[in-house]
């Protein structure tokens, strides 16, 4: 009898450490990706892209670069560089191009908006009930687009003053942004 419980009891054994070392062994399994977030960071740097960051995810087999770049340029730069460094993995290239502040031009009226905005100003004065006490019109032009904006009494006021935009030489479109208040 004592043969016969040690037969059910080895199976059950041997079977319970199978599954013990099936489930060790798969716990433990490294990356499936090596380590090659080293690479990347050192020959971004090499290219002065040494401000991005590199994140990596080694079971995923993914490489993800953040941070900002001056230009478009440099953004698929950064992600060559990335996929030269890392060539198994995926580059997930989340940079953002932001310009220096140097290359930031601010846009200066032309001298056809500055006569557009004049114009609109003499014809709002011609037109009394544009030009009323409390009424606030402005108009904005870039490149013969208006934006108005401000506040007037009526919609009638409102249909007018664009009316009024869109009858002035050389302008191409008018947003109508006026509240009636």
């Amino acid at each position: 009898m004592k043969n016969e419980g040690n037969r059910r009891f080895i199976p059950s054994l041997v079977i319970t450490g199978l599954a013990g070392a099936c489930l060790l062994a798969g716990c433990n399994s490294g990356p499936k990706y090596p380590n090659s977030k080293p690479q990347v960071t050192s020959s971004l740097a090499q290219d002065r892209l040494s401000n991005l960051t590199v994140l990596q995810d080694r079971n995923h087999g993914v490489i993800t670069l953040t941070g900002t770049v001056p230009s478009q340029q440099k953004k698929l730069q950064a992600e060559d560089i990335a996929k030269s460094a890392a060539p198994k993995y995926k580059i997930a290239d989340e940079t953002t191009v932001v310009p220096p502040p140097s290359a930031v031009v601010a846009a200066k009226p032309s001298d056809t908006d500055v006569a557009i905005q004049q114009k609109f100003n003499q014809e709002v004065k011609q037109h009394h009930f544009l030009d009323r006490p409390g009424d606030d019109i402005t108009a904005k032009s870039t490149n013969g687009d208006v934006v108005l904006s401000g506040k007037v009494r009526t919609h009638f006021d409102k249909r007018e003053a664009e009316k009024l935009a869109k009858s002035i030489p050389n302008v191409q479109k008018v947003e109508n942004g006026l509240i009636v208040a």
